[in-house]
């Protein structure tokens, strides 16, 4: 089995960062605006109801951006509908498992008992 050269111009580059001599360095697809400190892993929260509540937050905030795209899109009516029901359901579900994970934070503040 023999390996041919590759025919052709194009320069190969196995290092990504590396853009060549004389060459333009690759376009990078732009990130949205934060993207940056999604993409940095965060220090795990000393209070777990806490990261609990970011979580359930950010869960809230795709749901909700899943309605939005929903709503905007050319998707006809009736197939719009059960498919907005269910995000509203699971975004009720979330507001309800928010408002109980501030209420046991709250309870832990006021030194509580946590149950």
């Amino acid at each position: 089995m023999s390996i041919s050269p590759i025919s052709g111009s194009t320069p190969i580059h196995l290092n990504p960062n590396d853009a060549g001599a004389g060459t333009q360095p690759l376009a990078r697809a732009a990130r949205p605006a934060g993207a940056t400190a999604a993409a940095v892993p965060e220090e795990p929260s000393a209070d777990p109801v806490a990261e609990l509540i970011k979580q359930l937050q950010e869960r809230l905030r795709q749901v909700m951006l899943q309605i939005q795209r929903l709503q905007a899109s050319r998707i006809p009516e009736e197939q719009k509908l059960p498919q907005l029901r269910a995000l509203n359901s699971q975004a009720m579900q979330l507001q309800q498992q928010i408002a109980a994970a501030q209420e046991k934070a709250l309870r832990a503040a006021r030194g509580g008992i946590i149950a």
